[in-house]
């Protein structure tokens, strides 16, 4: 357990908005121990003490003080611009905990750490024994930089999602905190004092905020572009062995040659779910956390990695072997093994075993449903024998994921099981942690729990989920509860938390 302790460096004059900070702080942590370490602060057995005398800005000392202070007492450190919205007390489970404003690099505006942790180590070993260039801004020599080339590949290092702390970033207006954020950086320069923003890094922003305009008008037709180039015309492949096939997303994917139900359409279309893929596209965000629960080949764990960036987190479950082995390659050959979490697992009500049963030739028709009056299952098995029973572990979502953590988007598609999955999920649910919940809505799969599987879509709308579906422009339509299922709606239902923001409803 991190131990209750927040701490703050301040200027020698701090201002009356970094003093409210603290104060708002203090107020959300009874009984915590609240450090602020002003200017001048006294180096005795503080770590990197001796480089003080190096720093070339302030923010560069206050890189050194936070390091070696949490490393000492351990606890949080927090930027004196970072607004607090509710208590630190649920992250303090974990041994170090981080954040990430865009999903591209770390920041160390946030972090918490137990007393002495390895991850501080390998910090602090960095910059005493490799050379700094102190001419060199902050973020490129004791900050962000740092803290991302060292904790990038650490597995005790837990780097949280990025509305934790990010609900809006440098260059974007400023936002009041998401539902499920523990705070908000508001980007007020606290040692402005020493660090200038110089004609350098004004025209870089100038241009950041020209290219996602132009982003935002022309990617989407691009992208629309492509899919039709692709999908003119279909190229061959021979059905066996492993394939490795080019998506319409630019990453490459493996998959089963044999396989006669998702391999077809992504091997020769680069696609599966075109209009679904291009609403991942348009909700998730650099530094997202997103699960893909039936992840099957992995085209939508790759996709919504794609989208997180190193320092965002997809956690992908699925039991199959075989498919898991080719998710884990794929996400290896593209170098996102680093934001993936594969749990080769699935989610049900309650933790324990159950029997998958596996149609080789129908890698999409796996089921743990399987023999309760599925007849569409039963039918596959007929007409391509060869059933398989795999013994695979099951886990439930509110075990993993014990405390309220903003998730952007969630996929479900595990065959007729889906209701134990949200049974196992309640809390999570309750709390609406989700903000688009995409989850497969068809009859056939469901056999005789299909009327499970509608009361478990109910207690999610009294919890106060929207249902949407998903229109040919990748917008969302809300729907009456009573039309949830009507023919020709689709085959994903769309479920909105209450508290979402930025979604393309329309």
């Amino acid at each position: 357990m991190i131990e209750p302790i927040l701490h703050f460096t301040v200027p020698e004059q701090p201002s009356t908005a970094q003093l409210d900070v603290i104060e708002r702080a203090r107020s959300l942590h009874p009984g915590w121990e609240v450090r602020v370490w002003r200017d001048p602060v006294d180096p005795e057995g503080l770590a990197l003490s001796s480089l003080w005398p190096h720093a070339n800005s302030g923010a560069q000392l206050a890189d050194l003080i936070r390091l070696g202070v949490v490393h000492r007492h351990g606890g949080f450190y927090l930027d004196a611009d970072l607004r607090l919205a509710r208590s630190l007390e649920p992250l303090r489970r974990w041994g170090f905990v981080v954040a990430s404003e865009d999903g591209a690099s770390l920041t160390n505006a946030f972090f918490g750490a137990t007393r002495g942790h390895p991850a501080l180590d390998a910090l602090i070993a960095r910059l005493r024994d490799e050379p700094v260039d102190w001419s060199s801004p902050p973020h490129l020599t004791t900050g962000p930089a740092l803290f991302s080339e060292v904790l990038h590949w650490r597995e005790d290092v837990t780097v949280l999602p990025r509305a934790s702390f990010y609900p809006f970033n440098w260059h974007q207006k400023q936002v009041d905190p998401e539902h499920w954020s523990y705070g908000v950086h508001e980007w007020a320069r606290s040692w402005g004092h020493t660090v200038r923003r110089g004609p350098a890094e004004s025209m870089r922003l100038a241009l950041r905020r020209v290219t996602e305009g132009v982003d935002r008008r022309v990617r989407p037709r691009a992208r629309r572009l492509a899919a039709k180039l692709m999908a003119a015309g279909s190229t061959p492949y021979r059905a066996e062995g492993t394939l490795c096939a080019r998506t319409a997303h630019g990453f490459r994917i493996l998959l089963d040659g044999a396989d006669l139900s998702v391999t077809p359409e992504i091997a020769q279309t680069g696609r599966y779910e075109p209009h679904e893929e291009q609403l991942v596209v348009a909700l998730v965000r650099g530094g997202d956390w997103a699960i893909d629960a039936g992840a099957n080949v992995g085209l939508f764990t790759l996709l919504l990695a794609q989208r997180v960036g190193p320092f965002g987190r997809v956690f992908a479950y699925e039991p199959n072997p075989h498919c898991a082995a080719l998710v884990a390659g794929s996400a290896a050959m593209n170098w996102m093994h680093d934001r993936i979490v594969l749990r080769r697992a699935a989610l049900g009500e309650a933790p324990g075993e159950a029997t998958l049963r596996v149609v080789p030739g129908r890698l999409g028709d796996a089921s743990l449903n399987a023999g309760r009056g599925v007849s569409a299952a039963a039918a596959i098995e007929r007409t391509l024998g060869a059933v398989q029973e795999v013994r695979v572990p099951v886990v439930t979502l509110d075990e993993e994921f014990p405390v309220p953590m903003p998730i952007r988007f969630m996929k479900v598609d595990v065959e007729g099981f889906e209701h134990a999955l949200l049974a196992g999920g309640r809390r999570l649910f309750a709390a609406c942690c989700v903000d688009v919940l995409m989850i497969e809505a068809v009859r056939e799969v469901y056999g005789n729990d299909w009327s499970r599987f509608v009361g478990a879509l109910g207690r999610l709308i009294d919890d106060g989920y929207r249902p949407h579906r998903l229109g040919a422009d990748t917008r969302l339509r809300p729907v009456e509860r009573a039309r949830m299922f009507d023919a020709g709606a689709g085959r994903n239902l769309f479920l909105v938390s209450p508290h979402a923001r930025g979604v393309p409803i329309g």
